[in-house]
């Protein structure tokens, strides 16, 4: 999931305290994020939805992480155009994919 040679390249010149903070700020909000996210969907709340979907978008796109951040793009899309359909679909697929980028984060955490 984590193209690790962009993710290398890019956060090379960091500190390491600065990546570790960086990496524990996304599993802290994570969760948040996907809760949310879940709430507004179910709410049909498309702006506020827009504006979760593409703040994970980001997230992801921070990390190297191609399918989080599609995913989470798709979803922006589609609450802009202020579309439900597809959104609980996209969420099923999300969820596990930002989980799973979360799970390659605390391995590298391990590493550094």
């Amino acid at each position: 999931m984590i193209d690790r040679k962009k993710f290398d390249d890019t956060f090379q010149y960091f500190d390491k305290e600065v990546l570790l903070k960086i990496i524990d700020i996304f599993e802290q909000e994570l969760p948040g994020r996907l809760e949310k996210i879940r709430k507004n969907i179910r709410e049909k709340d498309y702006e506020t939805l827009a504006f979760n979907a593409h703040s994970l978008k980001s997230a992801a796109g921070t990390f190297m992480a191609g399918e989080p951040g599609e995913l989470a793009g798709k979803m922006e899309e589609l609450a802009s155009r202020e579309s439900g359909q597809d959104l609980q679909d996209l969420f099923e697929k999300l969820k596990p994919a930002a989980e799973e980028l979360l799970i390659e984060l605390i391995k590298i955490r391990q590493e550094l």
